[in-house]
């Protein structure tokens, strides 16, 4: 994305290597503009799909990933998923942030007008995730939903199982 997430990530991780990525050139452009700000040069930006990642297996401990598959076409998100799994570590951790189901009118609302206008949302589509986490490999730990502006958002925390 823009980078709005890397910046803090790569703050927490003094000693570590956080690296960005994401598909769009303009989305990379953005999230470089970003960066200069960084106080320190231990990250890198890299143009990937996420179903196609250029990582060896078993390469990060940790794994965030925000606003991406509810953005992907339902049958990519399954791939993507395995892919995230592919590059992290057994002890490590995988972060979602994602549209989720809505429960409350409004959110109803918002779900009906993104499906029928997806601009709204960013071409966004709330997604339910925990059966693709399970067939792909991984174990749910910790699980939210907090919405704003009337979305309803999902933070999941999984582990490789």
């Amino acid at each position: 994305g823009t980078g709005l997430a890397l910046s803090p990530l790569a703050a927490a991780n003094p000693g570590g290597w956080t690296e960005g990525v994401d598909l769009s050139p303009v989305m990379l452009h953005h999230a470089r503009r970003r960066m200069a700000d960084c106080n320190h040069a231990r990250y890198g930006l890299r143009h990937a799909d996420a179903t196609d990642l250029p990582y060896s297996s078993d390469t990060f401990d940790a794994v965030f990933s925000s606003y991406l598959l509810d953005v992907l076409p339902a049958p990519q998100i399954r791939p993507a998923l395995r892919e995230l799994r592919r590059v992290l570590r057994l002890e490590g951790r995988l972060v979602l942030v994602y549209l989720s189901a809505p429960q409350r009118p409004i959110e109803h609302l918002w779900a009906v007008l993104a499906r029928s206008h997806p601009p709204l949302a960013g071409g966004a589509l709330p997604v339910a995730l925990q059966r693709p986490l399970h067939e792909c490999g991984f174990e749910i730990d910790a699980h939210t939903t907090c919405t704003q502006a009337g979305l309803r958002s999902a933070v999941t925390r999984a582990a490789p199982s």
